[in-house]
């Protein structure tokens, strides 16, 4: 919203008369920044690219049949193929992990190695397994307007794609996610992420 962009903006210029840092990576959009009459402008410094370069925005206020019928026919074909191979899509959040007690490996573990195969498949970078953990339990905790939830999409027991869903008021965002390689024939990604954007229209 546009009041919070021009506090997170007038947030950002009282820390920096007050520090020596010089530069400040943020995820803010430029309509944001220019409520505040800021300009994104280009990096001095390259480095290896770790989180998101863009970020793809869809509406859900139209029913699902026509979210459905706006996206491309193979995304639609792909959602109802890994229905039809069984794949099933469930939601782990912060707080429940903490007072599980199972033999089954933890979703976070889940998460992370799916992860590290995709990253290595796809030669991109990843944080550290901490940087991960801090932003659930941070994002996960009670003391903040962000609810964070770990997605697993599973067939028949076997992990098949993995994503990190962080919620804040009208907006879910989906932060990090990952794949298997060898169950790629199910198409388990997409399902998983047509259900996050279900759960968000609720």
């Amino acid at each position: 919203q546009p009041q919070d962009a021009r506090a997170y903006c007038n947030g950002i210029q009282t820390i920096q008369k007050h520090s020596r840092e010089i530069f400040l990576r943020t995820d803010i959009s430029s309509e944001q920044l220019a409520t505040r009459g800021l300009q994104l402008v280009a990096p001095a410094v390259v480095r290896r690219q770790v989180e998101p370069e863009w970020t793809w925005r869809v509406s859900l206020e139209p029913d699902e049949d026509a979210i459905l019928v706006a996206m491309h026919e193979k995304h639609r074909y792909n959602i109802r193929l890994a229905q039809r191979h069984g794949v099933a899509v469930r939601v782990e959040c912060t707080e429940e992990q903490k007072n599980k007690r199972t033999t089954e490996p933890k979703p976070f573990d889940v998460f992370w190695s799916l992860l590290q195969e995709t990253a290595k498949r796809q030669g991109i970078g990843t944080h550290s397994r901490g940087y991960y953990e801090t932003m659930r339990a941070v994002l996960g905790s009670h003391m903040s307007d962000v609810k964070c939830f770990l997605y697993l999409a599973e067939r028949e027991g076997v992990p098949c794609a993995a994503a990190i869903v962080a919620y804040h008021g009208d907006t879910a965002t989906y932060l990090h996610g990952g794949s298997s390689h060898a169950q790629r024939q199910h198409m388990a990604p997409h399902l998983l992420h047509w259900q996050a954007m279900r759960d968000a229209k609720i």
